[in-house]
Formats: C-alpha cells, structure tokens, sequence
C-alpha cells in the first residue's frame, strides 16, 4: 500500500464547485421527479386511484399497471444512482486532480458509467445502496431512500420476539459487513472500468487487505468533520442565545434573534451535511487511489475570487433577518407553544391495562386520552369482540381465531396483562360493551380488523353506534383502502379514517376524513397536502420520546400511541418549553420536511 492519503483541507477550495454541482442536480432531480409523478400519476388515474399506498400491494403484483409502477420506482432509484454515487465520484476524481469540469460532460460521464451495472449483480448493487444501505445505517446511499427504514409497528414486533429480533440484528450485522467488504464497488467501476463482477472482486481483496487501516481513516476522518461542526452550532447558535439572555431587550427583538440564530444554524448544518456527503466521497477515492497503488498527481483548485457567492450569502443573511423580524411579530402563532396534537390510546389504553379491553379504556378515559384505537372482529356465530390478533394466543393463551369460536366460548377466556403480569385477568370485551364504555367519555377510532372485515362488519358497527346515538363519537378505520372507500361513499355522514404504511401519488385525494400514517410517511409536506384537502392528519404508532416530540409539536390533528403517560409528560414539556427550543425544533422540522 503507498503512503496513507493527506488531507482534505485544502479542498475546501472546492466547496463552491461541489454547492454549484449541487444546485444544478437538484434542480435536475426536481424536474425528474416531477416528470416521474406526473407518470406515475397518469397510471393511477387510469385505474382509478389518486394514490399508490401499503394497501394497494396485491394488486401491484397481479397488474401490468402495478408492474410499470414498480419498474419506473427502479429508474427513480437509477437515476438518484447516477447523481448522488455515479456523479459524486467523478466529482472527487476531478477535484483531486485539480482538472475543470462542466456539470453536462460529468453528468453524462456519470450516465456512461451506468453501462458497468448491467446485469442482476448491477440490479443488487443498485438495491443494496438504495433500500439496504440506509436500514444499515450506512452513509453510502441514496439521497431519495436516505430516510428509509423499518416501520416502526413491524420493528415494534421484532423487538417483542426474541428470535426475530436476533435474526434482525444478525441482518443488519450482514449488511453492514456486506456495505464495508464491497465499500469500493463503484469506485472500480466507473474509476477502474470494471465490470460489476470484477469491481466487487477487486473491492472484496483490498478491503482484506486494508480493513483496519481503513476504519482508523474512517473514525478519523469523522472526528475531524465533529470538531468544527461543534465550535459552528456554538458559534452560530448556543453563543448568541446565552448572550441575549444575558442583555436586556424587547421581546420583539428577543424573538427576532432567536428565530434568526436558529435558521442561520439550521441551513448551516443543511450545508454542512451536503458537504459532508461529498467530502467523505473524496476520501474514499483517495483511498482507493492509496490502497490500488496508484501514481496519481494530486493538484488543488485553484484560488478563485467568490465575489459572488458573497453577495448571494449576504443577500440570505439578509433576507432572514427581515423573514425573522416579520416572524417575531407574531410569534405565537408561527411557533404555537400549545399543543393541539390529540392524543389516542393504541388497542384500547396502550400500556396501562390490558390491551383491547374496557378496563383499558377507563384506563385512558383517567389518563384523559383524546380518543382509544379499538380493533373488532367478527365471531363464529356473528358477534362482534376486541381483540387484535389473528388468534388469542399471545393474549389470552388461546391458539384459536375468533372465526372459529363463538361469543359464548370467547367470554370463558381471559385477557393478561403483558406489560404487568401482576395485574388482574379481564374478560373479551364485545363491541356493544366497548361503545357503552366509551360514550360521553372518549372518542373510539374502531379499526375493522383481519379476515371477517368486510362491509357487513362496517354496516353492523355503524349500526351499533346509531343506536347510542353516538356517530359523533366514532370513527371507523382499515388497513383496506377499499373497504374504506366504500364506507365513505355509502355513508358519507360516517368519519372514516385510512391506514398506510407507505405511499405515493395524491395521497391527499383518498376517499376518506382522515389519513393515519405510518411515521416514515408523515412529512410535513403530505400532512400539509391532507390539511389543504380538507382532511385529518393522523400517526401510528408513536412509542419513542423522539418521535412523540416530533409529532406533538407539528400540525398533526392525532397520535395514535401505547405510551399514553409519557405523551401528557411530554406535551406538559413542549408547553413548558423555551422559546429556543420551540424555534429551533420548528425550523428543523421545516427543512427536514
């Protein structure tokens, strides 16, 4: 191996070169996109959904329609291969090397390149980079999936199972390992030439090679990208605060400086990441040129007057201040220190009694709970009960289904409590019983759950509810979108709510009153879309501190929890909360979208 590569630093003379590359890419990427959903659209509207989502699954493998959609995903998935990895690549190769570059020739240097990933190992490798990588928690990845992962309802029963969550851990283990033995796939590829069979090859043998030497490069390297990314956001942000805590002013101006530290940091730390993504791409490709025992002559950009780029960033600094000082004015209502996030009890009370149960809603009735999330399913003689699971094994002991049990044999059983063993055993609450313990007390999201839920089950609760006189009370939701759409339309007077784990197209356009997401799909921007479209905006299954801080401090209208008691401490927290916090957290949220 030749000498270990020097540093970066004097790259920095690049960062205009690489923000430049940057715009034009995204402004690229946005028109791709663009293009790509208004395709995707057209597919959709021909048959006769103004969205794609978790529930349409099935019908995306038995379709033509469904397989184009699928097809074009992956283009989408080639494309962000070709400008975040292809492109960036050759962007570090012509950086070191201190050659100019137009963003046309490397872009269509970067396309060229694509010709090295033709065959099923090229399909894999663009599948690892783009789903694998992120559940790894790699940083090699794709800017478009780079928030992919694991719905949290899934990982919340892996974590519940010891052997799934081992097999869980041995994957990720796999991926990982998988990620650093092949790390410099792309960089023989399009740097080497080599076909992706030889470039994972050649990957595999220097990483043997190399492996410690480069985890010591790699530790270093992004301890030396922490250091100034510390003393930046004490800088730009704890500095300013603490002073102005420490001078006497106005509210106003008060305001106005913290609504302008915060952005300055935020979009900083935005630019610092972009950097950071093409930075860690440059020390790769020197260490590839290092571990290949290449002569290659390293030359820094040349010194270059940015009289631009200054005025473009005074402009900002500018413009942020005034956007800043307009804000202060009314900073209440940008940055609400009220939470108007309701809080819903998942399967009845979530953790504070035995889950599905009447005992569990008076449990979130006393812990004053907006509303309880119910699952009902039908028996084998044509009643109603609670109850979650496709069996009663897991909460009752009992390995049968409710299809194949009557009322009279599901009220001999006895729910535990799972979270507390100690506490007493309840009997399988029915859905009459359930409705008379909710009414006057608490709203009741009733999800129509497993195989018996059909329209009939929908037409019979309904029925119920009208009988209590309690239709204001209710809201009926499915994971089957098109159970869902035909409550909505028979009985447009009945609240509907639907559940998706995943989603594109015009997610806003569903045939019902609420959207209940998945976490991963809740983005500012979609919740934004199902406002402006009339609707509700709800999430599931929000467990996490994090994530109940998250949502509870957005334009979220419900939460769908197990953690009742920890989201009333957290909502007392975010009204109790400074107004840095409440800037900064909002501004954060904005740009994350």
């Amino acid at each position: 191996m030749s000498k270990s590569p020097s540093s970066l630093l004097p790259y920095r003379r690049a960062i205009p070169q690489i923000l430049i590359y940057q715009f034009f890419s995204a402004g690229i990427l946005s028109i791709v996109m663009l293009l790509y959903r208004q395709l995707t659209g057209w597919i959709l509207w021909n048959i006769d959904r103004p969205a794609f989502t978790s529930g349409d699954l099935p019908y995306l493998l038995k379709t033509w329609q469904g397989w184009m959609l699928i097809i074009l995903g992956f283009l989408a998935l080639v494309i962000y291969t070709v400008f975040d990895i292809n492109a960036t690549i050759l962007l570090s190769d012509k950086v070191l090397k201190g050659e100019k570059f137009h963003v046309p020739s490397l872009l269509r240097d970067a396309v060229a390149s694509l010709n090295c990933f033709r065959g099923l190992r090229g399909v894999l490798v663009i599948l690892y980079v783009s789903l694998a990588a992120p559940l790894a928690g790699s940083v090699f990845g794709i800017t478009l999936t780079s928030n992919f992962t694991i719905p949290n309802f899934i990982m919340s029963v892996i974590k519940g199972n010891a052997l799934y969550y081992g097999l869980y851990i041995v994957g990720i283990i796999i991926l990982s390992l998988c990620g650093l033995i092949y790390v410099f796939t792309f960089d023989f590829a399009i740097l080497g030439k080599q076909k992706m069979k030889q470039a994972m090859g050649s990957s595999r043998i220097v990483m043997k090679e190399n492996w410690k030497n480069f985890l010591i490069q790699y530790i270093v390297f992004i301890l030396k990208w922490l250091i100034p990314l510390i003393l930046c956001i004490t800088i730009l942000y704890i500095a300013p605060c603490i002073l102005m805590q420490m001078i006497p002013l106005k509210s106003d101006t008060h305001h106005a400086g913290i609504i302008f530290f915060s952005t300055v940091t935020a979009l900083g730390l935005a630019f610092y990441v972009i950097l950071f993504d093409y930075f860690i791409q440059m020390k790769l490709t020197q260490l590839y040129y290092a571990y290949t025992n290449r002569q290659v002559l390293y030359r820094l950009p040349a010194k270059k007057s940015h009289h631009g780029l200054r005025i473009l960033l005074t402009l900002l600094i500018i413009f942020i201040g005034i956007v800043s000082y307009a804000a202060s004015l009314d900073f209440d209502t940008y940055f609400p220190k009220k939470v108007l996030t309701k809080t819903i009890a998942h399967r009845a009370g979530g953790i504070l009694a035995n889950e599905n149960t009447v005992l569990a809603l008076n449990a979130a009735v006393r812990a004053k709970a907006n509303g309880a999330e119910v699952d009902v399913q039908r028996t084998k003689d044509g009643h109603y009960i609670i109850n979650h699971d496709s069996t009663f094994k897991r909460v009752c002991g009992d390995p049968r289904t409710s299809g194949e049990m009557t009322l009279a044999e599901i009220k001999k059983l006895k729910v535990h409590n799972l979270v507390n063993p100690l506490q007493p055993d309840t009997e399988v609450a029915t859905m009459e019983e359930m409705l008379d313990a909710a009414k006057g007390k608490i709203q009741l999201y009733i999800e129509l759950k497993g195989k018996s839920a059909d329209f009939a089950m929908a037409e019979d609760v309904i029925k119920m509810a009208k009988e209590r006189d309690m239709m204001n009370e209710v809201t009926l939701i499915s994971l089957d979108y098109d159970l869902i759409d035909t409550i909505e339309s028979e009985y447009p007077d009945v609240r509907t709510g639907y559940l998706c784990y995943f989603s594109f197209g015009s997610i806003q356009n569903l045939n019902c009153d609420a959207v209940l997401m998945e976490e991963e799909v809740a983005t500012s921007a979609n919740i934004d879309r199902i406002h402006k479209a009339g609707k509700e905006a709800g999430v599931w299954t929000v467990n996490t501190t994090t994530s109940m801080s998250n949502f509870l401090s957005s334009d979220v209208d419900w939460v769908i929890t197990d953690e009742v008691s920890m989201a009333s401490t957290i909502r007392r927290l975010i009204e109790t909360d400074s107004d840095e916090s409440r800037v900064l957290t909002t501004i954060i949220r904005l740009i994350n979208g």
